[in-house]
């Protein structure tokens, strides 16, 4: 689950920090800024992603004590 939620929020994020920047082009976020001609940042600007929505679902998902 967190594998296309976090693919989701990847490319969500890059189109919005790009639209609120001005520029017409994808914003690779929290690595490769507006350049994501290099795949090593784009898979670790997917991963963090991917991490962080996999974080998010343990932490809602976790049974109460």
């Amino acid at each position: 689950m967190s594998l296309p939620m976090g693919s989701a929020s990847y490319n969500l994020t890059g189109i919005l920090v790009a639209r609120i920047r001005g520029r017409g082009s994808f914003y690779s976020v929290p690595f490769g800024g507006y350049s994501v001609s290099n795949d090593a940042a784009t898979l670790m600007s997917l991963l963090t992603w991917v991490a962080v929505v996999f974080v998010v679902l343990v932490c809602v998902y976790r049974p109460p004590r």
